[in-house]
């Protein structure tokens, strides 16, 4: 999972890099895009990561367990 936000990562980076291929008028728009576009992957990062944590994920076996205990 890892692999593929890094390559998001990169592929954002290179589309930040083309903005300033765009006409003058577009810019704004493309930047903002880009920049809800990080926004977004960092906040799936950030929901995704603790799940790939072993002591995390045993926490919430434990809690699941006593829910349905």
């Amino acid at each position: 999972m890892r692999n593929a936000f890094g390559e998001l990562a990169a592929w954002l980076d290179g589309r930040k890099d083309r903005i300033l291929e765009l006409p003058e008028p577009l810019r704004g728009a493309a930047k903002d895009a880009v920049y809800q576009a990080e926004q977004a992957a960092k906040r799936i990062r950030d929901g995704i990561e603790p799940l790939t944590d072993p002591e995390y994920a045993a926490d919430a076996s434990a809690t699941v367990d006593l829910l349905f205990f």
